[in-house]
């Protein structure tokens, strides 16, 4: 958000930059990375794992974890795979399709996938709401962050993300 640090992901983790004076402040190893992104007041980065739906919050500065959990509500540290065990976990699984990102203000995280969409609370680091949405292409929230809305093949919803009830279905 400050245009001033860069987090890149790799199948072997991810690593922390500072564009002004070329350091690396912090590397990941052996933490295949997927997605990465900034909270919106730029102190926290969310990162999801390539395999297993896990979601890490890393504090900016520090590179210390501040949370882990995953898309069925555990929170455990997976295993760390070799390059060879990465590479059978593609070859019968596949890639990771969870997809993650904070709500305009912050407060919470939207996990989404093709098996439905999950709510993360950040002061709570609680699962506080669970919407099951089949087929899900896509989510977001809308500046406001009282709608989420979602999509699928066959249209687009509105959902309430405090309680998970459908709003509207366009």
């Amino acid at each position: 958000p400050d245009s001033r640090r860069i987090a890149l992901s790799s199948f072997l983790g991810f690593i922390m930059l500072d564009l002004k004076s070329n350091e690396v402040l912090w590397v990941t190893k052996n933490m295949p990375t997927g997605a990465i992104e900034f909270s919106p007041d730029g102190q926290s980065l969310l990162t999801t794992d390539l395999f297993g739906g896990i979601v890490r919050l890393w504090d900016v500065q520090s590179g210390v974890r501040r949370m882990i959990f995953s898309w069925d509500g555990s929170a455990n540290e997976p295993l760390h795979l070799s390059l060879a065990q990465m590479a059978d976990v593609i070859d019968t699984q596949g890639l990771n399709d969870i997809h993650a990102t904070f709500n305009p203000d912050g407060s919470q995280i939207l996990l989404w996938g093709s098996n439905g969409v999950r709510f993360w609370d950040i002061e709570s680091e609680k699962l506080t709401v669970i919407t099951e949405v089949r087929q899900n292409l896509g989510s977001g929230f809308n500046p406001e962050s009282d709608q989420l809305i979602t999509s699928q093949a066959n249209g687009v919803q509105a959902w309430d993300p405090r309680t998970g009830e459908l709003l509207e279905n366009y």
